[in-house]
């Protein structure tokens, strides 16, 4: 069985060796590496895991994600956090963010849930009702049908990324590329990359015959 590699940061010791030993239950996850997150770059670059457990101890830390998911395209990020609601969520899932898990779960539910992300692709966030929602319900009833793979490929989108460029981005081929793009047309009911995009955005693009899907 193949085992994903997970690296682990976080100011608390204790905490990271108690969430090390709940990892070591699951023989698909393996730990890496726990670091401090002031060595989180530099470890994630060179062992560039498929997950990264980081419980969270400040609120700047919007460009340090940026950073990482340049270096680190294909890693999957889950932050555990006191606090969602200090957070903007959303624009943590727009740079990535695939997990907000609060830091009261215990350490075998944190492992669950990261193995549903990880394995499943679920994304795993506090209750929307919680936060301020950027899209309007319909338009973000729509996006939430996305899986998580088709979610990074309608932010490189956003990026006006070609699908060669997606493909290199997030580790895949180009037809692969293709499918992820007509089945997230399918689901928001578009058929543009341009109309994909208007959803995203929270714009009432929606349309109500069947979309001939513009993929190329």
């Amino acid at each position: 069985m193949n085992s994903y590699h997970v690296l682990m940061t976080g100011e608390s010791k204790s905490w990271c060796n108690s969430l090390a030993l709940a990892f070591e239950e699951k023989p698909s996850m393996k730990v890496v590496d726990i670091v401090k997150p002031d060595k989180l770059l530099k470890s994630a670059v060179t062992l560039q895991p498929d997950v990264i457990v980081w419980n969270l101890k400040n609120n700047d830390i919007v460009e340090i994600i940026a950073e990482l998911k340049t270096h680190c395209p294909c890693t999957l990020l889950v932050l555990i956090m006191d606090n969602p609601e200090k957070y903007e969520l959303f624009k943590l899932i727009e740079l990535g963010v695939r997990g907000c898990l609060p830091l009261r779960l215990m350490p075998r539910q944190i492992v669950c849930a990261v193995e549903l992300i990880t394995v499943a692709g679920i994304m795993c966030l506090p209750r929307l009702n919680t936060i301020d929602c950027v899209y309007s319900k319909k338009n973000f009833a729509s996006m939430d049908l996305l899986t998580m793979r088709e979610r990074e490929v309608l932010l490189l989108l956003q990026d006006n990324y070609s699908n060669q460029e997606i493909a290199s981005s997030l580790c895949l081929s180009e037809s692969t590329v293709k499918t992820h793009l007509h089945n997230m047309f399918r689901k928001l009911n578009v058929r543009s990359r341009g109309e994909a995009l208007a959803v995203a955005q929270g714009k009432n693009s929606m349309r109500c015959h069947k979309p001939q899907l513009e993929v190329e």
